[in-house]
């Protein structure tokens, strides 16, 4: 829980370690950081829809069902970012 929290600090606009740090705090039973992650995330790049999926599942967690819905909905809605694949 402090180390995730001296990431976000040492790194305040990486929004793969802080999604990454949302998850741990969510696996080690914090939901509400977890979700103040997530939303911090969004705050920043609001198309981000692995930050959403965090929002969802902290959400949920904490018994909030509406944000967790419109969680879902907004990370459905996000684009996804793919990889092209081989074949040059």
């Amino acid at each position: 829980h402090d180390a995730v929290q001296r990431m976000a600090a040492l790194a305040p606009v990486n929004a793969l370690l802080l999604v990454e740090g949302a998850r741990l705090e969510q696996a080690i039973g914090h939901p509400e950081d977890a979700r103040r992650l997530g939303r911090k995330v969004v705050a920043l790049y609001p198309m981000d829809a692995d930050a959403y999926v965090v929002i969802a599942a902290a959400s949920r967690a904490l018994g909030d069902t509406l944000a967790a819905a419109e969680a879902l909905r907004r990370a459905a809605a996000a684009p996804r970012l793919v990889a092209p694949t081989g074949g040059h």
